[in-house]
């Protein structure tokens, strides 16, 4: 079936009405990207007083679709049912009379036009979409009555798939579990403050290295990527506590050869530093190479530390805590090489540590099925998308 198609700024007003800090009232709703996750649900929304924030904010209602316009490749679409303001790296999206809310926020959602938002975004490090490259976004505009019916099959949909997601979240905390049963209050936030630090870690020889992806005066940019290559690591490849490499663009060989920094391999501990604090990986042992982006640290261990256990250790509630606290939150979350290296980091003997690992590994088939089990229903749930936008369903 085939619809006419429409620009965005045809059927929604992209809305940028502005509030400067002393004008914001005690107890509004904030939202920052931190706020919203992969696929719009929000989380963690915040009430602020006067004089807490520093910088002008963009106004939204429960009318509103927020997108995400920093790093457009993760997706932070979110439906409100509030009102409040939030940050403006967040594009506030009014729909029209002329279509649905909730079908709009599920095309803009589907994986084709987030990767094309993301082939659209400019800048290096930070990529962002602009508001007139979203204002030109091609939407198909079928009647009303069908937007809707249409928004009501993918709204049942996306609230299995949540379920599923919530299902396996709650798996993965019984890792955490075993860790803080083996523990206890040593991983308490107060006890982990008078741990070692990182750069103790280091000077022990528990730690080989830690490296950022901050290349120097060159970064790779999307017009660099490629369907080949060695993988670049960005934000959008952690989930669950696992890489996802077919998330991953590629980058030539030329890049090994320019780039003096920056590689992870097999092994490694991976960390997000730099928008997204704390998504945690191991690297698979068979993986030669991977280019970090600026957001991502890796961690290469040593004599008495094992990688399952740190990946372990930078999940815990209390080293997550400490870890966004420490970042610096003037214009967006970010904690840098020295500020990592004064971290703290809890080191048990290591007959400990194997213990814990050979727990853990009790899960893994467990983990692994539900994995697989989520991968496929997000197939199955993005070409439910892509057919809906069709007309075939």
């Amino acid at each position: 079936m085939s619809w006419p198609a429409v620009e965005l700024q045809d059927v929604a007003d992209i809305e940028r009405s502005s509030i400067k800090p002393d004008e914001i009232e005690s107890g509004t709703h904030y939202l920052g990207l931190e706020h919203i996750q992969n696929g719009g649900a929000i989380l963690g929304c915040e009430r602020v007083e006067n004089g807490d924030l520093s910088s002008n904010k963009f106004i939204f209602g429960p009318r509103h679709i927020l997108y995400g316009k920093l790093r457009p490749y993760l997706a932070k679409i979110a439906l409100p049912d509030f009102e409040g303001i939030c940050s403006t790296d967040i594009l506030p999206v009014l729909p029209s009379s002329r279509i649905d809310r909730s079908y709009l926020a599920h095309f803009l959602r589907q994986p084709s036009m987030v990767e094309y938002a993301s082939s659209r975004s400019t800048g290096a490090n930070l990529p962002r979409l602009s508001p007139k490259s979203l204002a030109e976004f091609s939407i198909p505009l079928p009647p009303l009555k069908e937007q809707r019916r249409i928004a009501g099959i993918l709204d049942q949909a996306d609230a299995l798939r949540r379920l599923r997601t919530r299902a396996l979240n709650k798996l993965n905390t019984l890792g955490q579990a075993i860790f803080h049963e083996m523990f206890g209050d040593a991983v308490s936030l107060q006890q982990i403050r008078q741990s070692r630090t990182v750069q103790d870690a280091l000077d022990a020889g528990h730690l080989l290295s830690i490296q950022d992806g901050n290349h120097g005066e060159r970064h790779p940019k999307v017009a660099d990527f490629s369907d080949v290559g060695t993988p670049f690591i960005m934000a959008n490849c952690f989930g669950n506590g696992e890489l996802h490499l077919e998330k991953a663009h590629r980058l030539s060989d030329y890049w090994l050869e320019y780039l003096r920094k920056g590689f992870a391999q097999g092994r490694d501990v991976l960390l997000t530093h730099k928008g997204t604090l704390g998504e945690t990986a191991i690297v698979e042992a068979t993986t030669n190479t991977l280019i970090l982006s600026p957001q991502v640290t890796y961690y290469r261990t040593g004599d008495g530390l094992l990688p399952e256990y740190l990946q372990l250790f930078f999940c815990t509630s209390a080293f997550q805590a400490l870890l966004k606290k420490s970042g610096d939150q003037s214009t967006r979350a970010y904690i840098g090489l020295n500020k990592q290296k004064e971290l703290p980091i809890f080191v048990p003997p290591i007959s400990e540590q194997e213990e814990l690992v050979k727990r853990i590994e009790k899960l893994s088939p467990i983990n692994k099925t539900a994995n697989t089990s989520k991968t496929n229903f997000e197939k199955i749930f993005a070409s439910l998308q892509n057919r809906a936008f069709r007309g075939e369903v």
